[in-house]
């Protein structure tokens, strides 16, 4: 295995877009579609965090990749969906 075993919250990304800043991602505003590396997954105390995906497969023939698209990501911020997910 290559890379983490299990969710690390202060290593991992859990959500991730091509359009947002590093600053742009506290800022309620919408600046690209977000993907996510897992639908849910918990913190080291128990709690879970999740969101509601779909898979998509984007691009031709062998150049092809799978995403996971989190849900109203195109008109929904990113920190909005994780305070969504997190309450």
């Amino acid at each position: 295995m290559n890379g983490p075993s299990s969710f690390m919250p202060y290593h991992y990304p859990m959500l991730m877009s091509e359009g947002y800043s590093h600053g742009g991602l506290i800022e309620n505003t919408v600046q690209d579609e977000v993907t996510a590396a897992s639908s849910s997954n918990s913190y080291l105390n128990g709690d879970r965090l999740q969101f509601s995906t779909y898979d998509e497969r984007r691009g031709w023939w062998v150049f092809s990749s799978r995403y996971r698209v989190v849900r109203d990501s195109n008109n929904t911020s990113m920190s909005a969906l994780v305070y969504q997910a997190a309450n």
